[in-house]
């Protein structure tokens, strides 16, 4: 579908644009895929576009893809193969809206693909390593830097996935925060990434090692489980990592495998 015909100036989207957008979308409370794709080619048409027109876009994708497209609520492959095609170019975000939009269907499905959520967190990665990119809010991003912004968005991401019965943290995804550590490993990064990183990869190795715990959610809500008696969290872990050969060095673990949760409260924490 064109909307390019609703547009008062071709080369720029404002806001009394997207109030015919809005009109023509939703007047029968439904976003279909052709709707969709044609929201889709209009952004990438215009460059200049008004906030509102982000907040429409956004809004419009999450509708369709979490509310309207087959299973409703949940992200099957095939929509997010549909997903990552349409925003994606040569394998990377070119808008801070489309970051935007991916975390938020994160947030709001009840389960996504694993390479769906693995794609949201190379998103953020390649922002950080290149220094450019999208990332929310239109961060200033220091290149080979993990700053605090970065950090909390991919503790978002990995909150947000575990929406419902998501137990471990997938390997998809621990081998891209493994990418992003081996490629900052030398760079002032945020406290916040150590923290992120040792409890998102314990979550992973937990699960690995037969741990029995609740949804993703709710390990990541919960700080008790580390004082659990009945599980000998450390020793677990050094024999999930002496399994894994080579994948991670003893020494970034080395206070993570000290029992007690003075070391780790959490295996992501608390979202901010």
């Amino acid at each position: 579908m064109d909307f390019s015909h609703l547009l008062k100036d071709q080369t720029r989207i404002g806001d009394e644009d997207v109030l015919h957008f809005r009109r023509e979308v939703f007047q029968d409370m439904i976003v279909s895929r052709v709707e969709a794709e044609g929201v889709f080619a209009l952004n990438d048409k215009v460059e200049d576009t008004s906030k509102s027109w982000n907040n429409f876009f956004v809004e419009v994708m999450v509708d369709y893809c979490v509310n309207q497209a087959k299973p409703q609520g949940y992200m099957s492959d095939n929509n997010a193969d549909w997903l990552i095609s349409q925003i994606s170019k040569d394998g990377r975000l070119d808008e801070n809206s489309e970051l935007e939009l991916i975390v938020k269907i994160i947030e709001r499905s009840s389960e996504v693909p694993t390479q769906f959520a693995a794609f949201a967190l190379d998103q953020v990665a390649i922002a950080v390593i290149e220094g450019n990119g999208a990332l929310l809010n239109n961060t200033q991003l220091k290149a080979g830097v993990i700053g605090a912004p970065e950090a909390a968005l991919l503790r978002r991401v990995m909150y947000g996935v575990g929406a419902e019965g998501r137990v471990a943290i997938s390997k998809e995804e621990v081998e891209v925060l493994f990418e992003l550590n081996d490629r900052t490993v030398e760079a002032e990064n945020h406290p916040e990434w150590t923290d992120v990183f040792i409890k998102a990869v314990t979550c992973h190795l937990m699960a690995a090692g037969g741990y029995q715990s609740a949804d993703r959610k709710e390990v990541l809500r919960r700080e008790e489980w580390l004082d659990d008696t009945d599980v000998d969290v450390a020793g677990m872990l050094s024999k999930t990592l002496s399994s894994v050969g080579q994948m991670m060095s003893g020494g970034l673990f080395g206070g993570a495998m000290r029992s007690g949760s003075d070391t780790m409260d959490g295996c992501v924490g608390k979202t901010q």
